[in-house]
Formats: structure tokens, C-alpha cells, sequence
């Protein structure tokens, strides 16, 4: 990479100034162009985070080696806005530019997602993991790549998903296109819209604060409660299948499903409220609540899958059960995002 310059007039510091302005500007121009190959983590990227690199490819200069420190930073409150920042430098000078740019997506036709096989839990936020006992048995995929356990690999018995420039262990890997951050809104608009719409045949509860005994007869089952109390409990008979949609409040207090089947019960909820899970406690069942923290303590046992904004545990085990059929968790269209279109605004001089 080269530059030339032609104003003889103008003093070594000044001519250093103004080719440190040239090397700025052309770290921005690169990173533009290499834009593509940051596209998946770019989308992954929650307000403030950074991808930090630096251009060195250029010819040396007054007998210096100048270089381009570049950033690539998404900007608060904007789904889809970024910038980059690059900083030429040559010896003591240095000059920094700017360059914002928005990722639009063009719809194309919807496809249909199930879960991924082998899921233990998707997380978008945050997963954190304290103490050294209990664990997840499966696969995670956290779409900020915010994973805080030591050591990893006893508290995960699986493959770690999270952005790719996030990879740092043996046991990461990159996240899959089709499920980022494009996907998890549009699962949790899915929720919200199976809450608030209510499934055709469901029965009704205002509240449960008592242990219901549901016998399937080898069919799906819909129940809407406005509040899960903290003395509910559900006990699945039959090959079948309950979906549990929770409106309001919700509280997991007892064993639920403790002698059944994880593929028995799935547990929607829509809501931004805490669900504490403590206690030697038995959920057997999926937990689908994308919009709240979850917290674990005291050793309880989840024999399903877990989808929330963050997880804090401390004893759970989560294990993702041998023959749970993920399609029958979950199943929805999402918009084909391959098609994008990349805007740009003008590079700025930062003062």
C-alpha cells in the first residue's frame, strides 16, 4: 500500500501531518472494503462493543514504519448503524479519521428455523457460570460472546458458539449466520405474538398455585396463565405435548414435570421479569423466555433447553436431554438476510 505526496514546501513535521492523514484515511477505506469479512460479527455486535485491528501494509516513511489502528464500533440506539475510526500514525504524528456506514437488509423470501440439534442453550446477552459445581450438557450459543465460567470445559459439556472474532478457546466456535442477532429478535417477536394471541383451543387459567395433572392422550395441549405462583406445579401423563404460555408473573418454585419427559413441556414466557430457578428443584421441560435474565442456585436440575437474554448459574445443570426434538420446541419463518446492502457516509477528519 503507497501514497504520494508533492508539496515541497511544507516542513518534515508537516509533511509527517499530512501523510499520517493519508495513512488514516486509507486504514478507513480498507476496513470499508474488507467490510464483508466482519459482516456476521458486525451483526452480532451489541452498542459500544469494538472490532480493533491494525493496517501496517503501507511503505515506509522518513525512515518509519506507519500503520493504520482502526476500529469498527456499532453506535448506541441504532440497530444497523456503525463507524469506523483510523488513526494514521508515523513516528510521533498522528491523524485520526471517520467513516459511518449502515447495514440495510433486503428481504427475500422467509425460510423456516428450527432449534439447532445438540442445544443446551441460547443465550444473548450474557452466560455466566459461578462456583465449580454443576453444568450444561450441550451446546451454547451466546450471540454477544459474554461467556464467564472457569474452567470452561467442566462447565460446559459441549461446543461454545459465539462472534467470531470472540473465539479465544479450543472449545469455541464461530456462530452460525442463521442464528444471530436478526434471528433471536425475530424469535422473541415470535413469543410475544404466541402469548398475546393465544393458541386455538387453549385453556385458560388466571392463576396456578396448585399441582395440575395433565393427561395428553397423545396430543398437543395449549394453557395460557396470567400467573405461575410459586406453589404450581405441572405432572405430564401420555406422549404428548404441553405448551405452558405465561402472561405475567412467573415463579419456579417446585419440580415440575420432575418424572417425566423433556419433549412433554415447554414453558413460553414473554415477559422481562427475573425467573429464579434455586433449590434442589427438578424442571423437566424447556424454558423459552427471550426477553429475561435467568438465574440458578442451590443445585436444581433442567432436563430441556434454555433461551433467554442471560443465564447466571451456580449448581444448575442444564442438559439438553438425549432425543429432545428440537422442531417440536420451536419452529418459525425468519427473513433471509443474505441480501444486504452496505451505505456509507463521507470520512471525516476526527479533531
Amino acid at each position: 500500500m503507497a501514497y504520494t505526496y508533492s508539496d515541497v514546501k511544507l516542513s518534515k513535521v508537516d509533511q509527517k501531518q499530512q501523510a499520517a492523514f493519508y495513512i488514516a484515511e486509507a486504514g478507513a477505506n480498507e476496513a470499508f472494503y474488507d467490510i464483508d469479512s466482519y459482516i456476521d460479527d458486525l451483526i452480532n455486535m451489541r452498542a459500544g462493543e469494538k472490532i480493533e485491528f491494525e493496517y501496517i501494509k503501507f511503505e515506509e516513511q522518513f525512515g518509519e514504519q506507519p500503520s493504520a489502528e482502526v476500529v469498527l464500533e456499532k453506535q448506541e440506539d441504532q440497530e444497523y448503524d456503525y463507524v469506523i475510526k483510523s488513526t494514521g500514525k508515523i513516528g510521533e504524528q498522528e491523524r485520526a479519521v471517520s467513516k459511518e456506514f449502515t447495514i440495510k437488509f433486503e428481504e427475500d423470501e422467509s425460510s423456516t428455523i428450527n432449534l439447532p440439534e445438540g442445544v443446551g442453550g441460547i443465550f444473548r446477552d450474557e452466560f455466566r457460570k459461578n462456583g465449580n459445581s454443576g453444568e450444561i450438557n450441550g451446546d451454547i450459543y451466546v450471540l454477544s460472546g459474554v461467556v464467564i465460567a472457569n474452567p470452561l470445559d467442566k462447565a460446559i459439556k459441549g461446543t461454545i458458539f459465539v462472534p467470531r472474532h470472540k473465539v479465544n478457546d479450543s472449545q469455541m466456535a464461530p456462530l452460525p449466520h442463521e442464528y444471530d442477532i436478526n434471528w433471536y429478535n425475530q424469535l422473541s417477536n415470535k413469543i410475544e405474538e404466541l402469548v398475546s394471541s393465544f393458541p386455538e383451543e387453549a385453556i385458560f387459567y388466571d392463576s396456578i398455585n396448585e399441582t395440575l395433572n395433565i393427561d395428553t392422550k397423545d396430543k398437543t395441549m395449549n394453557i395460557v396463565v396470567d400467573d405461575f405462583n410459586s406453589n404450581a406445579n405441572i405432572k405430564v401423563k401420555g406422549d404428548g405435548k404441553v405448551n405452558l404460555y405465561i402472561r405475567k408473573n412467573i415463579n419456579l418454585n417446585k419440580n415440575l414435570n420432575n418424572n417425566g419427559d423433556a419433549n412433554q413441556l415447554t414453558i413460553y414466557y414473554a415477559g422481562h421479569s427475573e425467573i429464579k430457578i434455586n433449590g434442589g428443584n427438578v424442571l423437566v421441560g424447556s424454558i423459552i423466555a427471550p426477553n429475561s435474565d435467568v438465574t440458578t442456585s442451590g443445585n436444581p436440575t433442567i432436563k430441556g433447553i434454555v433461551i433467554a437474554k442471560t443465564l447466571e448459574g451456580n449448581g444448575a445443570v442444564v442438559n439438553n436431554g438425549e432425543n429432545i426434538d428440537v422442531s417440536n420446541i420451536i419452529s418459525f419463518p425468519v427473513e433471509d438476510n443474505n441480501g444486504r446492502e452496505i451505505i456509507t457516509a463521507p470520512t471525516i477528519e476526527i479533531k
